[in-house]
């Protein structure tokens, strides 16, 4: 997964924790995807709450799923009705979030000289 898509996850966690409900066939089709293994669905069902099971899927396997991991998982959001509005949250704040990597980036590939007293 790229930094971008972390980021977003990241700045997304308590809206993610406040609106999905994994239980709800999305944990099924990202085992589907091959975004989680037998002992993470496992792992995610025994979670005490929904708050823990999507922040242990947002913290610690989203990130560690690949580089296709955040697709997979925004597809999975838009197959369901019920889910499909975090999906579209979700791909907003990319967008958001990939223009300020922009500025930063392009900010770099244009740094003035900095002038230091007495070195020439």
């Amino acid at each position: 997964m790229d930094e971008v898509h972390r980021q977003v996850l990241r700045e997304n966690l308590t809206y993610l924790q406040d609106n999905l409900s994994p239980e709800e066939c999305v944990l099924g089709k990202l085992y589907e995807a091959g975004i989680i293994s037998d002992e993470q669905l496992e792992q995610l069902g025994k979670e005490k709450s929904t708050k823990s099971c999507v922040r242990e899927l947002v913290v610690h396997i989203l990130p560690k799923a690949g580089p296709t991991a955040f697709v997979k998982f925004i597809k999975t959001l838009q197959a369901y009705q019920h889910s499909e509005f975090i999906s579209t949250h979700l791909l907003k704040q990319q967008k958001m979030v990939q223009q300020r990597f922009n500025k930063g980036i392009s900010s770099l590939n244009t740094c003035n000289y900095i002038v230091v007293p007495g070195i020439h």
